[in-house]
Formats: C-alpha cells, sequence, structure tokens
C-alpha cells in the first residue's frame, strides 16, 4: 500500500494500538515550540482524548496579542469547556464571539449554544436557538434535540410533531427506521416517559410499534415471549424503561 492512502491507514492502525503516541508526539512539539499552531494541533488531540480541561488551558494561552479574539480559536475553546461540563463558561465564550464577530459563529458553533443554554436551564433561549438551526442544520440531530426539549418543558404535543416530522423525513430519505436511533430519536419507553399517556398505546412493547405510533398509526399488538417476566409498571401504568431503548 502505498501513498498518502497507505500512510492514512498506518496511522489509524498505530492510533488504534497506541493511542496516546499522537499526544506525547504533539506535547513535545509544543515544549520545543509553543506556538499558536502547535498548540491547537495539541489542543484537538486533547479533546479527542476527552482531554477536555487540558485543551481549555492550551487554548486560553493563546487567546493573546493578534489572536486575542480569535475566532476558531474561540470555538474550539468554547468545545473544550463544554466537554467538562462548564456549560455556563462556554455560553459565555459563544456569546462573546457573537458579540465581537457575529459572522463567524459556524451553525455547529451556534448548536453547541443552544446545548449550552440548555445546560444551565436557559430553556427558553434555548428552544429558541434550536428552532432556528432545523432548517440549515444538516441531518435530524437538532430537530431532536429540540424536541426532547420542548417535551421537558412540558410541550408534549409540540415535542409529538417534531418526533412524527423526523419519522417523515427519515422515510423519506429512504432509510429504515431502525435508523432513528443514529439521529437521536428516543426508544418507546423513553417515549413513554417523555410524552403523555394519551399519545401512546400502553402495550405498545417495540421500537418499530413506537414507530407507527410517531407516524399516526395503531401499533401491531405485541407477541410476548414465552414465560418472559412483566415489566414493571413506568408513568400513567406504562411499561418502566428498558436500558435498550434509552438514548
Amino acid at each position: 500500500m502505498r501513498g498518502h492512502t497507505g500512510r492514512r491507514v498506518t496511522a489509524g492502525v498505530v492510533q488504534a494500538v497506541n493511542p496516546g503516541r499522537h499526544y506525547g508526539a504533539l506535547a513535545r512539539e509544543v515544549e520545543i515550540a509553543p506556538t499558536v499552531h502547535n498548540r491547537l494541533r495539541f489542543a484537538e488531540e486533547c479533546l479527542r482524548l476527552n482531554r477536555g480541561a487540558e485543551a481549555a488551558a492550551l487554548l486560553e494561552g493563546c487567546l493573546n496579542g493578534m489572536y486575542a479574539k480569535d475566532p476558531a480559536i474561540r470555538i474550539t475553546l468554547a468545545r473544550a469547556r463544554y466537554a467538562e461540563g462548564d456549560y455556563a463558561g462556554t455560553v459565555q465564550v459563544l456569546e462573546d464571539l457573537q458579540r465581537d464577530t457575529p459572522d463567524h459563529l459556524t451553525t455547529d458553533g451556534r448548536l453547541l449554544h443552544a446545548m449550552a443554554l440548555e445546560g444551565v436551564g436557559r430553556a427558553d433561549d434555548a428552544l429558541q436557538e434550536y428552532a432556528g438551526l432545523i432548517e440549515p442544520f444538516p441531518g435530524e440531530e437538532v430537530r431532536c434535540r429540540y424536541a426532547a426539549l420542548l417535551a421537558k418543558t412540558g410541550a408534549e404535543d409540540g415535542a409529538l410533531a417534531q418526533y412524527r416530522e423526523v419519522v417523515r423525513r427519515v422515510e423519506l430519505q429512504g432509510r429504515r427506521r431502525s435508523r432513528l436511533r443514529s439521529v437521536r430519536c428516543p426508544g418507546p419507553d423513553r417515549l413513554a416517559q417523555i410524552l403523555p399517556a394519551q399519545h401512546l398505546w400502553a402495550n405498545h412493547g417495540s421500537h418499530e410499534a413506537a414507530m407507527d405510533m410517531l407516524i399516526g398509526q395503531k401499533p401491531r399488538a405485541p407477541t410476548p415471549s414465552p414465560g418472559a417476566a412483566a415489566a414493571a409498571p413506568g408513568p400513567a401504568g406504562l411499561p418502566g424503561p428498558s436500558a435498550a431503548d434509552e438514548m
């Protein structure tokens, strides 16, 4: 195997065998030449390895002089703070960026902003940000996050409408319903927790049946396995949550 593709495959194998090797090499580069470029590369590697605090420290050290308001560094810093659970710090970085250079806040940055707003309890602001991202953001992640927060704040009908739209769009693209999990659409027991009882059939029993419910069809009755134990009751007498159905 030769050329660029061969080098990429080899690098991937090395990374899988020794995931810390690249981290060590980048750390040495920063020690030898602590340039902004080297620090940024090292910070990205730290984020990949879930070392958010270390990444944040590196990035904060870059925000000086001509780079004091650099959009790319600030967005990466916001990612690092979010990774550490510092939602307030994430909001602060992104809102400062939006104030200083609004044209540089990408759709990815806006999604991170919405998630951080949700994290600090600013639900109304998060809902507004999610709603504004549904059209420009590819895929169904934003719509599902929007629906989940609608349900969490008591807007069950709005949440159900959004989940139905997710199913419609997934099927329109010719994708199997089983792929709904990959776009953050919750399983049936999770739906039993976040949507009111009148929207659900008490004996839905399967992910496929829950998807039927979402698009307005009466679900098929599940066939219980011989000797299966009864599920513990969940909210409003519905089946309790199953780990397999949690996102």
